[in-house]
């Protein structure tokens, strides 16, 4: 098994709703109202770029996965602070939904996201 999963708590990637629901054998809602927050990170190309003219193909490949781990791993964790669930990932992009939010709440994540990634 590589590093970086041996590190990775995979349980991390799963909804935090999507848990909870499958702890209690609840079934989830068919409709909800709330508030999605869509976060990409800047710069990621420019990132894999650089690791890979580094370490070469294969060692820049693994060294991506588990920075992009770390920082997933971080991210999620914001997320869930404010009770958030991240449902769905593409690439370097996170999106989160806020059950019963107006906006309000998934602004100040996405505000301490930013802080989040800007000081990793």
């Amino acid at each position: 098994m590589p590093r970086v999963m041996e590190r990775m708590n995979i349980a991390t990637f799963i909804p935090v709703d999507r848990r909870v629901a499958l702890s209690r054998k609840k079934e989830l809602p068919s409709r909800s109202t709330g508030a999605v927050l869509f976060a990409d990170i800047s710069g990621f190309t420019r990132l894999t770029t650089s690791i890979i003219e580094k370490y070469g193909t294969n060692r820049g490949a693994e060294q991506m996965s588990y920075q992009l781990n770390e920082v997933f791993t971080l991210l999620i964790s914001d997320v869930h602070k404010y009770s958030g669930a991240v449902v769905y990932f593409s690439g370097d992009a996170i999106t989160c939904w806020f059950e019963g939010d107006d906006g309000r709440v998934a602004i100040a994540c996405a505000l301490d996201l930013h802080k989040r990634v800007g000081n990793f």
